[in-house]
């Protein structure tokens, strides 16, 4: 119950800069599944694409957060759980930005180019598979969160606080990647949805 209380106090500042980041997700789910209404022509590329930089740049944007606020709250803060837990959030915000950039520029590429019947098939399955292990990935993050609030909890533990700090952070970050990738996870299977129908068509004419 400590840990509970201690997490939760500590989460409310980054939960509430994160409401207009969550807000803007919702707003991008919305606005996709209006214009995932049946069209004459399907563009399965742009919409690949679309989802793909829409991915990256919401985890751009939470990682540009966390390395600005964790740098303000480190100069600030004593050497206490805050300070420990301002430092690991922007170290996930620096690791996060090479990972957003990464896939900004991966996808880019590759989805400039048109794809055949076969590569949109295979990007798509992959696309899902790669989210899957994303979340398996997020829950073992917050796991590990709360095995740290264990350890800072636990008697003789040389750096309590930083156990605590760290536990905190790391599972504020598995919270929010794993609403993240189960959201866009769920934007994958309508586009497959929605595209399904012209690939067997397709596939029937032998294209």
């Amino acid at each position: 119950m400590t840990i509970f209380f201690f997490c939760t106090s500590n989460l409310k500042p980054l939960l509430l800069q994160a409401c207009p980041l969550l807000q803007a997700i919702i707003l991008l789910g919305l606005s996709y599944s209006n214009k995932a209404q049946p069209e004459a022509s399907l563009n399965f590329d742009r919409r690949m694409k679309q989802l793909k930089t829409g991915h990256a740049t919401v985890l751009a944007i939470w990682a540009g957060l966390n390395i600005i606020t964790g740098g303000i709250l480190m100069l600030i803060a004593a050497e206490d759980q805050l300070s420990y837990f301002s430092a690991m959030n922007s170290s996930w915000g620096v690791v996060n930005l090479g990972v957003a950039w990464f896939l900004y520029s991966h996808h880019n590429e590759v989805f400039n180019q048109p794809q055949t019947l076969l590569q949109q098939m295979y990007h798509q399955r992959h696309a899902e598979k790669m989210i899957l292990f994303s979340i398996g990935l997020d829950l073992a993050f917050i796991a590990s969160g709360f095995a740290l609030q264990l350890l800072g909890h636990s008697l003789g533990i040389s750096y309590p606080v930083l156990c605590k700090g760290f536990g905190t952070s790391v599972i504020l970050q598995g919270a929010f990647l794993l609403v993240q990738d189960t959201f866009f996870y769920q934007l994958h299977l309508k586009n497959r949805k929605k595209v399904y129908p012209l690939w067997q068509q397709q596939l029937v004419e032998g294209r």
